[in-house]
This record gives C-alpha cells, sequence and structure tokens, in this order.
C-alpha cells in the first residue's frame, strides 16, 4: 500500500475549505492538521466535524509531522512565520493557482490517479468568484432576471437557467451561489453534454471499487462533493432518462447511492440547471420526465439573447477591454465609431461569449489605444457586420447559404464530437442531419 502524503493547511476561509474537500477527497493524502485564528472559520468546522485536528496557532501548527502545507491565508506575515518554524523536509506551496494539485503530485505522489483527479477535479470543485456585480445589462428583460435571480438567491429552491449558447447561463449560477446562504461553501459544475451516458453516473454519484472493470478504487461523485454547496448541472437536457430519475430522488429526498454501492447517502445541496434546448417540447416528447422538469422548474430564468437587447453590445465591449487591458497589459481606451457600428450590426449567434472572443481577438492585435475595423475584419469577411443596402441586396443560391452557415457553426464551435452537438443546436437542426449535410460539403 503506498504512502500517504501528510498534508497541513494554514487558512480556513474560502480557499483553504476548498482544497480541504479536494485533498479529503483522494485517497493517498491525509489531512493531518488544520489551522486558523478563528474558531469558526468554515474550514475549522469541517476539520472538527471529520474529526481531524484543528489549531489555533501556527507554533503548534508547525509542529506536526507534515510533507506538505497549504498555505490558504495568502499574508506575506503568516509565509514568514511559517518558513521560519516548520521542518526542512516540509514543502510549502500557496492554495491559489491551477497547479496546485499538479505541483503536489509532481513533489510528493507520483501516482498517476491523483494526477487524473486534479484533471478532471481542480477547474470543478471551487468556490464561486463571480457576483451579480459582474453582470451588466440594462434591457427591460435582462433587468427583470437578474432581479429575479437575486431573489432566488435568498431561498435554497431550485432554478432552472433557460437560453441559447453564450448567453451567460453559467454566470448567473455562479452569482446566485455568491449571494446565497451556501457561499462558503464548494460550487460544482457538471457539464451532463461532456460525458458519455455510462460515466455521467460516475461522476454525479461517484461509484463503489469494483462497480464496473475500470473502478479500481472508490470514487465520491459530485453531488456528494458539493454537500451543503452548490450544484450546477450545465446542459441538463441532455440527461438520459434513467439518470433523470436518480436527479428527481435526489431533489426529492436528498439521497442516492454510489454506482455499484449499497450505503444511502445523504446530501444537502442545491440544483441549478441549465439549457439552451426546449424542455417543454422535450416533455412533449417524452425525452425529458415530466415530474423532474416540475422539479427543477421552480424558479425559471430566461435570459435573452444578445441579438434581442444590442443596447448593451457596446457595454460588454467596454467591459471586456478593461478586463484584457488587465491581461494583456495595454491600455486600450475603446473603440472608434466605425467598429462600434459593426459590432452594433452583428447579429452575434454566439451571443455574449462570442462577443468576449471576438474582443479577446481585437486586443490581442491592436497596436494602438482604439479598436478599429482592422481588428474586427473576422466580422466583415463574414459578411455580417455591415448592414448597408449593398449586402443586403447580395442574394446566393439556398444550398450555398446553407453550407456557408454549416461551416461558420462548425468554425465556432469546433469539429469535435461536442462541438458538432453544438452546431447542430445552433442551427436547429438534429446531429443526424448535420452528419447527413457534411457529407455534401
Amino acid at each position: 500500500m503506498s504512502q500517504k502524503v501528510r498534508v497541513g493547511i494554514i487558512g480556513a476561509g474560502k480557499g483553504g475549505t476548498s482544497v480541504y474537500k479536494m485533498l479529503r477527497a483522494i485517497e493517498n493524502v491525509e489531512i493531518v492538521i488544520v489551522c486558523d485564528i478563528r474558531v469558526n472559520a468554515p474550514g475549522i468546522v469541517l476539520a472538527c466535524q471529520d474529526g481531524i485536528k484543528a489549531s489555533k496557532t501556527i507554533e503548534e501548527f508547525c509542529q506536526q509531522d507534515m510533507d506538505v502545507i497549504i498555505e490558504a491565508t495568502g499574508l506575506p506575515e503568516v509565509q514568514q512565520k511559517i518558513e521560519h518554524l516548520k521542518a526542512t523536509h516540509t514543502s510549502v506551496m500557496e492554495a491559489e493557482g491551477a497547479n496546485l494539485m499538479m505541483h503536489l503530485i509532481e513533489e510528493k505522489v507520483k501516482f498517476s490517479e491523483i494526477k487524473h483527479f486534479q484533471e478532471s477535479r481542480l477547474n470543478e470543485i471551487t468556490t464561486s468568484t463571480f457576483t451579480f456585480d459582474d453582470i451588466i445589462g440594462c434591457h427591460p428583460d435582462f433587468e427583470r432576471s437578474v432581479t429575479l435571480a437575486r431573489k432566488a438567491a435568498k431561498s435554497n429552491s431550485t432554478v432552472l437557467i433557460l437560453g441559447e449558447s453564450g448567453t451567460g447561463k453559467e454566470l448567473f449560477a455562479h452569482a446566485i451561489h455568491s449571494a446565497s446562504q451556501r457561499s462558503e461553501k464548494s460550487f460544482i459544475k457538471v457539464n451532463c453534454a461532456a460525458n458519455p451516458v455510462t460515466l455521467l453516473e460516475s461522476e454525479l454519484f461517484g461509484h463503489e471499487k469494483g462497480a464496473f472493470n475500470e473502478a479500481l478504487k472508490i470514487k465520491i461523485g459530485k453531488m456528494e462533493l458539493a454537500n451543503e454547496g452548490t450544484i450546477f448541472l450545465d446542459e441538463i437536457g441532455d440527461m438520459n432518462l434513467y439518470l433523470q430519475s436518480k436527479l428527481l430522488r435526489v431533489l426529492q429526498d436528498m439521497e442516492f447511492e454510489r454506482l455499484g454501492g449499497m450505503q444511502t447517502i445523504k446530501v444537502d445541496v442545491r440544483v441549478i440547471a441549465a439549457t439552451n434546448r426546449n424542455l417543454r417540447e422535450m416533455v412533449r416528447q417524452g425525452e425529458f420526465r415530466e415530474d423532474l422538469f416540475y422539479r427543477l422548474n421552480v424558479v425559471e430564468l430566461r435570459l435573452p439573447p444578445l441579438r434581442k437587447h444590442k443596447e448593451d453590445v457596446l457595454a460588454y465591449a467596454q467591459s471586456y477591454i478593461m478586463k484584457f487591458n488587465h491581461k494583456f497589459g495595454k491600455r486600450v481606451v475603446g473603440m472608434n465609431t466605425q467598429a462600434e457600428q459593426i459590432l452594433l450590426n452583428y447579429p452575434w449567434p454566439g451571443n455574449v461569449r462570442e462577443l468576449q472572443n471576438v474582443i479577446e481577438r481585437a486586443m490581442v492585435i491592436v497596436d494602438g489605444d482604439i479598436i478599429t475595423p482592422k481588428q474586427l475584419s473576422n466580422l466583415v469577411e463574414n459578411g455580417m457586420g455591415d448592414s448597408s443596402e449593398k449586402n443586403i441586396g447580395e442574394l446566393m443560391p439556398l444550398d450555398v447559404l446553407e453550407k456557408k452557415m454549416i461551416r461558420l457553426a462548425l468554425q465556432r464551435y469546433g469539429e469535435s464530437v461536442e462541438g458538432k452537438k453544438k452546431a447542430a443546436q445552433s442551427l436547429n437542426i438534429s446531429l443526424a442531419t448535420l452528419y447527413n449535410k457534411l457529407k455534401t460539403l
């Protein structure tokens, strides 16, 4: 049996608690102590519940035999004191950064299963960093959605977010969690369309060792990891009927069994779901359980596509300019009138996500402090950024237009299976129809 890596965590706020939960799910890691001067800090409370030693002083903390110290306070004085008091063989790592778990693997563990855990879990076991302050928009329909979302955040009710791809459904889910009473707990995302049906059950509910051929050890599912927090089920319309029934049981009774397990696991988790599909039509077609639909649809948020609130386009664009100024170290102040007109004329089939990508590309290639049509040439070349009579009058055969739109959809979403699935949805055709049409391109 492999020797466990002994870990201590100092700082039991949001960051430290998130890391605590992540490490607790790894078989080859043992948390030996958690330290925070606040006796009621979330990580201290969890440690006490789990029977793990808790401490209020750095001196007592550093007396423990540890292979790794996770420093989650971010305070220079704490970091200096740890370096002075810790054992020479103990490594110190900051809790921030996407490479935390990989660094732990390289330095101490070297187990491929933990590397896989880090890659598949690190970006999903988080505390939410987006709030309602990050959501901008003045269109009445959009403002109504924000107002309703704020009200929903004050309750524990399930929320169903509807809207086209790229309209900001995940951002709303983060904001609801951040404004809720669960904000100190984990926010975990599961993409129901990104996992094969056979693996999604294991991702959601976990599995016992030996549940199937590849189940070489126990796995804790996302639903269990989200206990006391929020789980965001993206693309809920892609979940099959069997898993819909298991999810319904969680919503009704807050309990489930791991795949291959007999023990019933109780959870307290808030569910936020999202989809770009018409669930009511799916219910009518027998593709989505009616009882689950009503369980999910306690609070329904409908996010309008960007083409329906174009008065917000320039405000979004300016906020992205500021964001990428910071990222790229630039000082772009805005766009000229011609560039603004291109953005206003474009229909934005990819919605806010596409706008962000367009501004990021422009910020990468711009040399001065003003974005001009030159940096938006990809929109102009697609013939979508100019609403003049000249362009309106340029007609083409329908089969040529169809092929052009299919190519644009594949260019936007990629040619992977998942990309083709999203391309088909954006074109309002089935995946099978898309594959048939690809044969003629």
